[in-house]
């Protein structure tokens, strides 16, 4: 569908979730809440059969308990996941928290990379989630900015970070971020499963209370610290 808004709605799943399914353009969630159960939940964006998904507005919603917190696995159920053919995503001023994913989820693959572009997310806060507040894998032009992350431990999926990316995203800027109380500010992971590798801006963000609940270990490259490449 096209130009269409979802708002004022409570989505209470036991474990399919809502999404946007390309073909879609011009469509918003706003003014809503999203959870699901210890099996699943969650929302996002997604394309099966080469469609298309663009110009689409998460804005001023609730998305919490998607999936186990505690899982003994990487269940992987993120609050807001982004897939490959989608582009100019905006999601701003939501409230994301104890998914078992990420926060938020870009993820095209290395085939599709150039496929996933113009992602502004601006003004969410993200916490307690199992894996990381904000995170972006193969994407092309993302802005993360004036979001507020915290409370993200290392658990048996994720190293706990605040925010970051990994598997080479291209023309990333994590600006005026506000994060603390995790394990790592903003990271940036292994370049395995390599997308096209390109430049990364960190500028103005606020960083405190970062550091490991276990033993620090200074000798090691996979260190703790308020921005690691």
């Amino acid at each position: 569908g096209s130009y269409f808004i979802i708002e004022n709605v409570e989505f209470a799943f036991t474990g399919s979730g809502m999404g946007f399914i390309a073909p879609v353009d011009h469509a918003v969630l706003r003014h809503s809440e999203v959870r699901g159960n210890l099996n699943g939940g969650s929302t996002g964006v997604a394309s099966y059969g080469g469609a298309l998904a663009s110009y689409i507005v998460f804005w001023d919603n609730l998305i919490h308990d998607n999936g186990d917190v505690n899982a003994n696995y990487d269940q992987d159920v993120h609050g807001i996941g982004l897939g490959e053919r989608t582009s100019y995503v905006w999601i701003v001023d939501n409230k994301i928290y104890r998914n078992s994913g990420d926060g938020i989820q870009i993820n095209a693959g290395q085939a599709l990379q150039n496929t996933a572009h113009h992602f502004y997310i601006g003004r969410n806060e993200s916490w307690g989630n199992k894996q990381t507040g904000f995170w972006t894998k193969q994407a092309v032009d993302v802005i993360f900015s004036q979001n507020i992350s915290h409370d993200h431990r290392p658990s048996n999926s994720s190293d706990g970070d605040c925010m970051g990316g990994q598997y080479g995203p291209t023309y990333v800027w994590y600006i005026y971020n506000k994060l603390y109380n995790c394990d790592y500010g903003i990271r940036i992971a292994s370049d395995s499963d390599l997308g096209s590798a390109g430049d990364i801006y960190v500028i103005g963000n606020e960083i405190s209370r970062i550091g490991p609940l276990g033993t620090y270990d200074p000798n090691s490259p996979w260190n703790e610290a308020a921005i690691s490449f």
